[in-house]
């Protein structure tokens, strides 16, 4: 078969295809470096978002770990409020039942003794009638004062309610605890309170009932009931002592001499 000769129009067709390809390529080569460059301008973007958002991050961190810590704060200054009495400032009963149970359990795990201290204020009726409930409300907050001051560090002093007071003493087994209800006994009948002469007594006294873990009880509410057990065989005893609970009746008030064993 004859071949057909190539015309100049075939050679023009011939180069303008090179043109073409050379052109498509030259289009390659150039495009593709500034889809690179965009690339890494993009992420460059994210990047810097992504640092943004962490700084951003760590400023509501610490703005959130701040508010935790003023939150605490004025959680434990609410939980203070709540667990004293408003008048005397010790705590109150409920808190008291708390630490109670507390230090039983502890007592009960390492062998240790502890004591309660039931104490109500003599003829305190007679007291508010005679001079009125702001003098009493006067005697309550100086016996609380008096309470904490004739009470060892670790004691917890609380109003359990009217005129009655409650000291919890860690660690003190019955001879320690009659001698800090002595020393506490004596402490209130020394102090001068507005009005005390007009008391039978001639001053304002306290009575006491002592009980302690384990000798006289077990548990909790057995050794609040003999502790108060204990108070009331004080104030038939004629008031103004200290008396332990035992069930062959009341012990004989505490000597002073005692008192040093504190």
């Amino acid at each position: 078969m004859a071949r057909h000769a190539r015309g100049p129009d075939d050679q023009l067709r011939v180069d303008l295809d090179g043109a073409r390809s050379a052109a498509s390529g030259a289009q390659d080569y150039l495009v593709k470096p500034f889809d690179d460059i965009q690339e890494i301008v993009d992420v460059t973007d994210r990047a810097r978002e992504r640092i943004e958002f962490q700084g951003q991050s760590r400023e509501l961190i610490d703005k959130m770990r701040k508010n935790a810590e003023k939150l605490e704060e004025v959680n434990r200054s609410l939980t203070a409020i709540v667990n004293r009495n408003g008048l005397t400032n010790p705590h109150n009963q409920r808190h008291f039942w708390d630490v109670l149970h507390t230090e039983l359990a502890r007592s009960e795990r390492h062998g240790h003794p502890f004591s309660v201290l039931f104490i109500d204020v003599d003829h305190f009726k007679q007291y508010n009638d005679t001079h009125g409930h702001l003098a009493g409300d006067d005697v309550l907050r100086g016996l609380a004062e008096i309470l904490r001051s004739e009470s060892r560090k670790c004691s917890l002093v609380a109003r359990y309610g009217g005129e009655e007071f409650v000291i919890l003493i860690p660690e003190v087994e019955r001879a320690g605890a009659l001698a800090c209800a002595e020393k506490v006994r004596a402490a209130v009948e020394q102090h001068e309170f507005a009005g005390q002469a007009s008391q039978p007594l001639g001053t304002i006294t306290v009575s006491i009932g002592v009980a302690s873990f384990p000798d006289d009880a077990t548990s909790a509410s057995a050794l609040i009931e003999r502790a108060d057990a204990a108070l009331y065989t004080a104030k038939q005893a004629g008031r103004n002592n200290v008396t332990q609970w035992q069930e062959t009746g009341p012990c004989k008030p505490v000597p002073p001499e005692l008192a040093s064993i504190t």
